[in-house]
């Protein structure tokens, strides 16, 4: 499969979403190696990768053919920060419908929007190679990643308490969740969201966060997240009553802000 978007990111510079390529084998065992490393939510260590770089090239040739299968490669300032990817569960009949998704972001990248772009890409590609439902596991105490997991339409449907076994913390649970993507809820929903049907556009170097202090909600920006804030208001004026726009730390609010839905009504 073939994929390219480029995105602005919150702090206004520009990333590009691309599928991965041979020549890009190199650049992906070095990310491989740089985000196992960095945290201890993923499934293997660094040392445990199988693949070289040449490997890893024959991977990325023989998915950019593939029809249902992919590697995404984020790509900021000539280096590639981020990878995800979606492959069949099976080729078995049964479940040919089914999709296994993974991402990994280097961590100095953390909070810019990359994950969410990812993983929205990947849905994007899963819809189109003709999947019913992608699938996903985390680890239970990777709230963050969760909650932008359950934004994109992800809902959990169990837990092993066992799951991984760190080297770092001894057991640690897994939490799985797919998406059904022949669904009315969950995707349908989720692309109501700020980025979704809604064209929105956020200013150069903007800031906001949102925190609820004392029962009251409070939002701070700069001048030019204000604007943006307002412009976005303006255009949810336009949209139809149940419209909203859901604003978080994954697409536009400073890390820690609480989220903010704000709907359209009659």
């Amino acid at each position: 499969m073939e994929y390219f978007k480029r995105i602005k990111l919150k702090d206004g510079r520009y990333c590009v979403l691309r599928n991965g390529r041979e020549e890009d084998g190199q650049a992906l065992w070095e990310v491989f190696m740089l985000t196992h490393g960095q945290t201890d939510w993923l499934l293997s260590y660094p040392e445990e990768n199988s693949m070289t770089a040449e490997q890893e090239a024959q991977y990325l040739k023989e998915k950019t053919e593939s029809a249902d299968g992919i590697e995404i490669l984020a790509e900021l300032d000539g280096r590639v920060v981020g990878t995800a990817g979606i492959e069949p569960v099976g080729k078995k009949e049964k479940v040919r419908h089914r999709a296994d998704f993974g991402i990994s972001v280097d961590k100095a990248y953390w909070g810019l929007g990359i994950g969410r772009a990812l993983t929205e890409a990947c849905v994007e590609c899963a819809e189109k190679a003709g999947y019913v439902q992608l699938e996903l596991n985390a680890v239970s105490d990777n709230k963050k990643a969760i909650a932008l997991y359950e934004s994109v339409g992800f809902r959990e449907y169990g837990r092993n308490p066992r799951g991984f076994r760190s080297r770092v913390s001894g057991w640690q649970e897994l939490v799985y969740m797919l998406l059904e993507l022949d669904g009315e809820e969950g995707r349908d929903a989720a692309n109501e969201d700020c980025e979704g049907k809604m064209e929105l556009k956020w200013e150069d170097n903007f800031s906001i966060s949102a925190a609820f202090e004392y029962g009251a909600i409070r939002i701070s920006g700069n001048r030019e997240g204000l604007l943006s804030l307002a412009s976005h208001l303006m255009t949810l004026a336009q949209e139809a009553p149940g419209s909203h726009i859901h604003l978080d730390e994954y697409n536009s609010l400073e890390e820690n802000s609480c989220e903010i839905i704000i709907e359209r009504t009659e």
